[in-house]
């Protein structure tokens, strides 16, 4: 029994591009858009930290904006997008969203989901969770430049994950000529 539950101690990050861009970009403004539940905003603000830094640091500003999801959210989100759009003259939205997302507590060598709402993250959590990714051209927000999709089964508490799977994401966007190196 031990040995099934050490695997869950580590981090697992599967990442694949599903398109990839072959044309340079050389986008200045970039908004980072995300939506799903409370757990999603945990995991989103939690990735989209060290990427957005990274990103900056390729002479890119980027915006972040999360969005709320429920069936009556669909409308509004849609509004609250289009206001962020005008605000701002952006290059790209690039979106981050969830596939599915579930957050565990290792205890004792036995897995309970929490409830909905993430009330406390220790060193015993787990965000596990299938994200996927689209950057967009903002001349054209109809077809994707890039698309990637990522599954990931980390402890919440780790910095260290985050900055790995930002460091996945930065170094696709360099090969895909989305940023500089």
């Amino acid at each position: 029994m031990p040995c099934s539950c050490l695997a869950q101690l580590f981090s697992v990050i599967d990442f694949k591009e599903i398109k990839k861009n072959e044309t340079p970009k050389e986008y200045r403004a970039i908004l980072i858009v995300g939506s799903g539940v409370t757990e999603n905003r945990f995991l989103f603000d939690e990735i989209v930290e060290p990427l957005s830094k990274k990103i900056s640091k390729k002479a890119i500003t980027t915006e972040i904006l999360f969005m709320p999801t429920s069936e009556n959210d669909e409308n509004n989100n849609t509004e609250i997008l289009n206001q962020q759009l005008l605000k701002k003259e952006y290059d790209a939205v690039f979106f981050i969203m969830p596939n599915r997302t579930s957050i565990t507590t290792i205890h004792e060598y036995s897995l309970q989901v929490s409830p909905p709402v993430v009330s406390r993250i220790n060193s015993h959590s787990r965000g596990n969770s299938t994200l996927n990714f689209r950057i967009f051209d903002i001349k054209n927000l109809r077809d994707e430049v890039w698309m990637a999709t990522m599954n990931i089964n980390v402890e919440l508490a780790s910095r260290n994950a985050y900055r790995r799977i930002s460091n996945i994401i930065i170094e696709s966007l360099v090969n895909n000529h989305l940023c500089k190196r």
